[in-house]
């Protein structure tokens, strides 16, 4: 499933992302049913004539006639875990490359830990199974996961991380229109 054009601004407020990325977010937004004059503008601006500061320009005026104020950097990161770990519970995406998404935002979950790595937005369980991964992959004969080892154990691994996933959602993602 692809990024809402919520999910893309959440994108840019928690990591710049380029100009072109933004006129293509303005492409699906009218794409999804968004409308409004500036973002019409934005969506056909030419990718290689394109300067960073006319885009930023437009995308504040789009959001502006829409209505939209972007989320706060707290809730952007909410809503793109929402995003991803909605896609691990649905089996949109495998368990390793969902978390692989969200590892890739770099959101500064050491910074924010309680007591384990991703406390503070309750995955911490899922993101110490997500480093199981990569122990399973180095030393598959040693390393065990419910009993079982290699592949079988990776298997057994997607299945917890995908019941973690479903019950992530459904507990954090109503307040933020997602998951439902």
């Amino acid at each position: 499933m692809a990024m809402n054009f919520k999910e893309r601004l959440a994108v840019q407020v928690v990591k710049n992302v380029s100009a072109q990325q933004l006129i293509k977010a303005a492409e699906n937004a009218l794409v999804e049913g968004w409308d409004s004059p500036s973002l019409r503008m934005l969506a056909g601006i030419n990718e290689q004539d394109c300067d960073e500061w006319t885009v930023l320009r437009l995308l504040n005026n789009s959001l502006a006639e829409l209505g939209i104020t972007l989320p706060s950097k707290d809730d952007a990161v909410w809503i793109l875990l929402c995003h991803h770990i909605s896609q691990i519970a649905n089996g949109t995406v495998s368990p390793l490359e969902g978390m692989q998404a969200v590892e890739k935002y770099s959101f500064d979950f050491y910074e924010m830990t309680k007591e384990y790595v991703g406390d503070s937005h309750d995955i911490h369980e899922m993101y110490g199974m997500f480093w199981n991964y990569e122990d399973i992959r180095e030393c598959p004969d040693e390393v065990s996961v419910n009993g079982k080892f290699g592949e079988d154990a990776v298997d057994e691994l997607d299945r917890f991380m995908v019941e973690k996933a479903r019950e992530w959602v459904g507990k954090h993602c109503g307040k933020f229109g997602q998951g439902d």
